[in-house]
Formats: C-alpha cells, structure tokens, sequence
C-alpha cells in the first residue's frame, strides 16, 4: 500500500515547469474552489519561485551526494548539481 505521494524526478519536474500556465491555473482554480473554512486552503499553491526544489533524481557529480535541482523562476536546473547539504524546498506530487 501506498499513498500516492512521491518526490518527483528532474524529467518529471521540467514536465510541470513546462505546463506551468495549465497547472498554475488548475491550483489556483482548486483553491478558490475549496470551502471558505477549510483548515487546508492557505497551502494550496503554486510553486515558490525564488527557490530551487529538490528532485529525486540523484548524481555522481559530487561522489555520490548530489541531486537535481529546478528553480521554477525560470526553469534553471543547473549542471553543477548541488549538493544534498543545500537548504531547498520539496514538493512531492500525487499519482493517479
């Protein structure tokens, strides 16, 4: 059994960046559309755009230690994979 909620892979993640404008809208159409009392409304939101957001698709780059980053900004995901030390933010996403 599984819940669903998964940390998404540097693919997958470019694949959201780059239908940014249908999604963006879908969540801000799910947050207007939930109910005034609901505890969970202020945390539907589209992405932090001054941060990168870690994926689970790992390197070698660094010995072993390093991931992909996105920043969704602008869509930077950089060569020089930074270390998994870095203080990013997570966004899982659900399958279904």
């Amino acid at each position: 059994n599984t819940s669903g909620w998964f940390l998404p892979a540097i693919g997958q993640l470019l694949h959201i960046y780059d239908n940014r404008e249908l999604l963006s809208a879908q969540i801000a159409d799910a947050k207007n559309n939930a109910p005034v009392d609901s505890k969970y409304k202020d945390y539907i939101r589209w992405f932090n755009t001054d941060t990168y957001y870690w994926t689970s698709s790992e390197s070698w780059y660094f010995g072993g230690s390093s991931v992909w980053t996105v920043r969704f900004s602008d869509g930077r995901h950089p060569e020089n994979l930074l270390p998994d030390c870095n203080y990013f933010r997570v966004r899982s996403v659900l399958a279904f």
